[in-house]
C-alpha cells in the first residue's frame, strides 16, 4: 500500500459519520394498504443523537452489518498500525543503514590490518623454509650447496619483500 492510498483510505474514514456504530433492527411500518404490518431491516447505526442509519442489511446478512459497522473503528485503528509500523521500520532502515557505513567505514583499515597479517605470516614462513633449506645444506656437494645457497638467498629475499609490500626480484 502506498502512502497515497493510505491518506485515500484515511480521509475517507475522517469523512464517515463518527463511531462507534452499531448493528441494529430498523422497524419500518409497511406501505401497503390493507395491512397493517412493520418490516425489520438490519441497520449499521451511529452513536445516540446521530442521524438515521449508516446501512442497511437484508435479513440475514447480520455478518455484513457487524463487519460494516466494526470498519468505523476498524479502519483507523488499522491506519494508525499502518503509520506506526512505517515509523518504525524508517527508525530501523536509518539504523541498518548507519551500521552499514560504519563496517563500510572501517573496512578499508580492516582490509589493511588483514593484509600485514597475512603478508608477516608468509614472511615468516619463508624465513623458516629458508632456515630449514640452510640446514640441509650442511655435508652436500659444493655445487648443490650453491644452489640451495641461492635458493635460501631468494627465500629470504621474498620475505624481506613481502614486509616491505615491494614485488621480489627473481
Amino acid at each position: 500500500m502506498t502512502p497515497m492510498e493510505l491518506a485515500e483510505i484515511e480521509a475517507r474514514a475522517n469523512a464517515a459519520t463518527p463511531g462507534p456504530w452499531e448493528v441494529g433492527v430498523l422497524r419500518r411500518e409497511c406501505d401497503h394498504p390493507t395491512t397493517n404490518q412493520f418490516t425489520e431491516e438490519r441497520s449499521v447505526f451511529p452513536p445516540l443523537g446521530e442521524s438515521g442509519p449508516v446501512a442497511l442489511a437484508a435479513e440475514g446478512e447480520h455478518e455484513n452489518g457487524a463487519f460494516i459497522a466494526h470498519a468505523r473503528t476498524d479502519v483507523p485503528a488499522l491506519i494508525a498500525e499502518v503509520k506506526r509500523l512505517r515509523a518504525e521500520n524508517d527508525v530501523l532502515r536509518k539504523s541498518a543503514d548507519a551500521a552499514v557505513d560504519g563496517v563500510r567505514a572501517m573496512l578499508p583499515a580492516a582490509l589493511k590490518v588483514a593484509r600485514e597479517e597475512k603478508r608477516e605470516a608468509c614472511a615468516a614462513r619463508l624465513e623458516r623454509e629458508a632456515d630449514a633449506v640452510h640446514a640441509k645444506r650442511e655435508g652436500m656437494d659444493q655445487r648443490a650447496a650453491s644452489y640451495i645457497a641461492a635458493r635460501v638467498g631468494a627465500l629470504r629475499q621474498m620475505a624481506q619483500a613481502l614486509r616491505a609490500e615491494t614485488e621480489p626480484t627473481r
